[in-house]
């Protein structure tokens, strides 16, 4: 009844929306109804792995969830998903994997670093985190190779090592990558973010633990998002460069 009493509150924007006849309600609908599949299914997928209860199940689910980040990155990037699924997810998945679990074995000290309670919430923030910073990070990267191609190939040209070539792509990527979380986490006791900061006290953990917990999730959510794209420039230079080095043609 709770639940049913809480979706009363769609008459609230579908009131607004019939009052002052805002052509939108199509795109409302969608969006709701792909709202629910999302959350549908990825409760499903936490019930059958709570009810489990098992570090393997855990994990199982954690590289999943990893390797679904990593098509969505790459599908926000606008780049090909054949060319770059591979080296995105190889990233992630190292990525996800270290940090959720140096966060649940060594910053949180749980008894149960495995549990599925603990593990999987830790690592879909650091996994959500990484698919917003590596879709702009590899789309500057790559992009900006592909449209100053002749600054690559001089060079290349006169010299320059590939690791020479590219650093200034690299940095791009990098500050793309970093300053959009930086400027995040200075935001985010202003921002939407502190929504895990009001679950973990709506939930009965202490306030300073909770805040405790949302700094450290948001130095490791930036610290797993820059590893997952270095992990994964370096993984895809066999899938973008030839023989010699040049930038190949189809990367979009």
């Amino acid at each position: 009844m709770g639940c049913l009493t809480g979706l009363l509150l769609l008459a609230v924007p579908m009131y607004v929306m019939f009052k002052f006849r805002l052509r939108i309600a199509d795109v409302v609908w969608a969006s709701l109804i792909r709202m629910v599949v999302t959350v549908g299914v990825l409760g499903g997928l936490l019930y059958v792995v709570v009810q489990n209860d098992s570090w393997w199940a855990s994990l199982l689910a954690m590289l999943l969830m990893a390797v679904v980040g990593a098509l969505y990155a790459v599908r926000r990037s606008r780049l090909k998903v054949s060319r770059f699924f591979m080296p995105v997810a190889i990233g992630m998945v190292v990525s996800a994997s270290l940090f959720s679990l140096f966060v649940t074995s060594l910053a949180i000290t749980t008894s149960q670093p495995m549990a599925a309670r603990v593990l999987l919430p830790v690592a879909g923030m650091i996994i959500g985190a990484m698919v917003a910073g590596n879709a702009k990070a590899l789309r500057a990267y790559y992009i900006g190779l592909d449209n100053h191609r002749q600054l690559y190939d001089y060079l290349v040209g006169n010299g320059a090592s590939h690791r020479q070539a590219v650093n200034f792509f690299v940095r791009r990527a990098l500050e793309a990558n970093i300053v959009p979380q930086a400027r995040h986490a200075a935001y985010t006791m202003s921002s939407a973010s502190p929504a895990m900061l009001w679950a973990l006290v709506m939930g009965g953990v202490g306030v300073w633990t909770a805040i405790a917990l949302s700094i450290i999730m948001t130095i490791a959510a930036m610290a797993a998002s820059v590893v997952s794209l270095v992990v994964a420039l370096v993984v895809a230079r066999r899938y973008c460069f030839d023989d010699y080095m040049s930038l190949t043609a189809d990367i979009k």
